[in-house]
């Protein structure tokens, strides 16, 4: 999650500062030094976000993309059994999370 954080009252005070991405809808790109990506499936909005070193920044890509992965999988299982999550009804397809990692545009849905 990110926030921010500010002083109210003598006491720190952290809000959302962004909304939170369903892990199913979440991507990490590989990091570049100790910079990496998150991309938003849902509407393409990327954040990029900084780690103490390229050795870390590998390590939160790793566990970023092995939930995100886990999710989109439980996901997509659910929607093959006929099951429908929340206001769910698809999810990006294998193929178009590969485009979007290599740094293109959802195109593709797995689902209705």
């Amino acid at each position: 999650m990110v926030t921010m954080s500010d002083r109210r009252n003598g006491a720190w005070c952290y809000e959302a500062y962004r909304l939170p991405i369903q892990t199913y809808d979440l991507l990490a790109r590989e990091p570049v030094k100790d910079m990496f990506e998150l991309v938003n499936l849902k509407n393409s909005e990327v954040l990029q976000l900084r780690a103490d070193s390229p050795s870390e920044a590998a390590d939160w890509v790793k566990d970023i993309m092995k939930t995100a992965n886990y999710c989109y999988n439980i996901m997509c299982d659910a929607i093959r059994s006929g099951i429908q999550v929340g206001k769910v009804k698809s999810v990006h397809s294998e193929e178009a999370r590969q485009r979007i990692l290599a740094g293109g545009k959802p195109t593709a849905v797995y689902g209705n």
